[in-house]
């Protein structure tokens, strides 16, 4: 029988042995695969002119989990009835619980708004548009969100063991090419426990009852999915009100989130959590095995749960016969002019994606996002080329190019938006009411994800693509080169003189 208490303290000894590996790998899952979603509304949703009574936050514009649903299903026959005997969501612990269960309906509703724009509003375009985001958003959330959730339980069940278990194993499904089943189950388990929320308890029922597939998928990707289902619900059979109890044991951890805004949350109370959560699995799969042997053969991975006896590893074992291909990445490399020009351009068009999904997204209508009229945010390539080149020397100490990298994007961004500011008597951001922002230039949640995707850009994603523009013949990079350089050049001298502004571009300051 398990005890809480003791996964706990198997898991702050996990946290210690990796810990700004798990922060880095928890804040990445946070704010890509929608985990931990009571830090990331802690930091996007502060706002300095809320009002404090103690540790309850007045917020009469946030919508509760009853109404979310009601938006979702509104025009449903019969649904109202349902939504009614559901229970009311709340600022706090138990709120956050409920919205991490409901948070894999916003494509749904998406869904259901842009049929309604199709059908019955005749706005053609819009609705084709954003049926087109539905099918990306869907797209995310099956082979990126999901992916990583099941990477980061992957990552936490090494770290156990293996004290230098490296970022980069979030990413050991696309690796292996085993991507299909997992997405395909994982989002199974999100319709099953979406259906079951339409019955009174049944949602947190089912929540519990599969709370452990990814865990299960971390170890075997490869497994059908009636038994991924089948053996969740065996791990989880009689242990589904403890297992309750002891996620609502991190309430006060959770408190101490709320007060600080989500800091504590990214620090501490996060990597905690779910490592905590992944000694839980190993306890469940444990019991599992004794009570019947015959299910071991879906559990076929014993390194994850026992380290090899009599040999001391820094690394998962499984990794060692193929390191040069798991870890072989030359982070080290110099990059030639002509990569850099390519790797300049990529980041500009790839942050200008970025951006125009993301508010799209959020705001339901598409923007062309940035001072240009083209396809590409510069101040994403300026910091990309800068980290890779200024911060060369410090490639070796990842914590250092961390923090380097946010100072050095920090610096960028708030010089940038006050030009902009100066200049043309415009705001094309602004953070005021973010978390810990400095005239609303900056904020620390931009600052980490700045930070966060210039160490991938450094020590994954720049000397993979450098590899591929590597084998694109000269008589066709360079004038491919050119060509990109003078449709920038032509962009920024226009741009410069009729800047791209309007409705959710700008600010008009004048």
């Amino acid at each position: 029988m398990w005890k809480g208490k003791e996964l706990k303290t198997a898991g702050k000894r996990t946290v210690r042995k990796n810990y700004w590996a798990i922060v880095a790998v928890c804040f990445l899952l946070a704010f890509v695969a929608s985990e931990y979603t009571m830090t990331t509304s802690g930091i996007s949703n502060y706002n300095s002119s809320k009002e404090y009574v103690g540790l309850v936050v007045k917020d009469t514009n946030k919508a509760t989990m009853t109404d979310s649903l009601a938006e979702l299903f509104s025009g449903i026959t019969g649904s109202e009835a349902i939504l009614k005997k559901l229970p009311k969501g709340t600022n706090g612990a138990l709120s956050g619980v409920l919205n991490g269960i409901t948070s894999g309906t916003t494509a749904i509703r998406s869904a259901i708004d842009s049929f309604n724009n199709f059908k019955f509003k005749n706005e053609i375009l819009q609705g084709i548009l954003s049926i087109v985001g539905v099918l990306l958003a869907l797209l995310f959330l099956l082979f990126v969100q999901n992916i990583l959730k099941i990477g980061e339980r992957r990552f936490v069940l090494e770290s156990r063991l293996y004290q230098k278990t490296h970022i980069a194993r979030i990413l050991f499904l696309y690796k292996q090419r085993t991507v299909w089943n997992p997405a395909k189950i994982m989002f199974m388990r999100v319709v099953f426990i979406g259906l079951w929320l339409l019955t009174i308890g049944g949602g947190f029922y089912k929540y519990y009852q599969y709370k452990m597939m990814p865990y299960i998928l971390a170890e075997n990707p490869e497994i059908n999915y009636k038994d991924a289902f089948r053996i969740s619900k065996e791990m989880t059979a009689g242990n589904k009100w403890k297992m309750f109890l002891f996620q609502m044991s991190f309430a006060g951890w959770f408190c101490l989130l709320v007060v600080t805004g989500g800091l504590a949350g990214i620090f501490f109370c996060n990597p905690y959590f779910r490592s905590s959560e992944a000694e839980l699995y190993v306890k469940l799969r444990e019991a599992l095995l004794k009570k019947c042997p015959d299910e071991g053969i879906f559990f076929y991975d014993n390194l994850l749960i026992y380290p090899p006896e009599g040999v001391k590893h820094s690394l998962y074992p499984g990794l060692i016969e193929h390191k040069k291909y798991e870890l072989g990445i030359d982070f080290r490399k110099n990059y030639s002019i002509s990569n850099l020009v390519l790797l300049f351009m990529s980041f500009t068009i790839i942050g200008w994606v970025w951006e125009v999904l993301f508010y799209f997204v959020q705001d339901g209508y598409l923007v062309n996002r940035g001072t240009f009229h083209g396809p590409w945010l510069p101040i994403y390539g300026v910091g990309g080329i800068t980290v890779l080149i200024v911060l060369k020397k410090v490639r070796e100490r990842p914590y250092i190019l961390f923090f380097s990298t946010m100072l050095i994007c920090g610096i960028i961004e708030y010089f940038t938006s006050w030009w902009l500011e100066y200049s043309k008597g415009e705001k094309w951001w602004d953070y005021s009411g973010y978390f810990l922002n400095l005239n609303g230039r900056i904020c620390l949640e931009g600052l980490l994800v700045f930070a966060i995707a210039g160490s991938l850009t450094v020590y994954i994603i720049a000397p993979r693509m450098d590899k591929l523009f590597d084998k694109i013949p000269l008589h066709i990079k360079y004038p491919l080169c050119i060509i990109l350089v003078t449709l920038f050049g032509t962009d920024a001298i226009y741009s410069y003189f009729y800047p791209n502004m309007g409705d959710g571009i700008t600010d008009n300051l004048k």
